[in-house]
């Protein structure tokens, strides 16, 4: 939950210097920790993946691993299909706000998982 408030806080700055024409080296650093904590997020995820595919021995890892990709690959055309929209309609500002709106969502099914997931393996 943590990482991605810290993602959506650097978005929403991002959104409030907008207009400003700020430097471009305080543009980087946002980007950056919204980037690192988007990566930490990834290796979390990952981590749980695999402690709920301990628990189907014959298949688990394997169905979960191919289920994980599949909606990753998903993500990514969705992705790019907004990216593509975004640049197209919308002003940095916009498209800054609604990706701190995403980085939200990730702060609230965070806060919907079982904590008795790492401890049942």
């Amino acid at each position: 939950m943590l990482n991605g408030a810290m993602q959506a806080l650097s978005l929403f700055i991002m959104v409030a210097y907008a207009e400003q024409k700020p430097d471009p080296v305080f543009v980087t650093m946002m980007l950056l920790i919204g980037q690192l904590n988007s990566a930490f997020l990834d290796v979390v995820v990952d981590a749980m993946m695999v402690t709920q595919s301990r628990q189907d021995e014959e298949n688990g890892s394997q169905d979960l691993q191919g289920l994980s990709w599949a909606l990753l690959s998903i993500g990514g055309i969705i992705g790019s299909i907004c990216s593509a929209f975004f640049t197209e309609y919308l002003t940095p500002t916009h498209t800054f706000l609604v990706c701190g709106l995403a980085s939200l969502v990730i702060v609230v099914a965070g806060y919907y998982i079982n904590p008795q997931i790492e401890e049942s393996s």
